[in-house]
């Protein structure tokens, strides 16, 4: 959830755009992210990525291992992206606990 409150952050005194993927991309309907978005007063969208373009033009779905299990999932990654739309920074080696640090680190 700290996460959400940096972008917000972030958002307002930056010319930054971020674009977080995560699990719940793809896994929470529209509604659940609506709700949740209104619930925390994030001033910017959810996308729900049902049908997975969007991690797939990200790069970003692919072979993943826990306890020994291969299987295809997200890779958890922030964009860092300009006012352009150009993408000038991305952090694939997300840490959860101290995630909101390496994007301020990057602005």
């Amino acid at each position: 959830l700290r996460i959400y409150f940096v972008m917000r952050s972030v958002l307002t005194r930056s010319k930054t755009y971020l674009v977080h993927i995560q699990k719940a991309l793809i896994h929470d309907a529209p509604k659940k992210q609506k709700k949740f978005a209104l619930k925390y007063d994030l001033p910017f969208p959810l996308l729900a990525d049902e049908d997975k373009s969007v991690i797939h033009a990200f790069g970003v779905w692919g072979p993943k291992k826990f306890q020994g299990k291969e299987y295809d999932g997200i890779h958890r990654t922030t964009f860092l992206i300009d006012e352009s739309g150009n993408i000038e920074k991305v952090i694939s080696k997300v840490k959860t606990k101290d995630h909101a640090a390496q994007i301020l680190e990057e602005i």
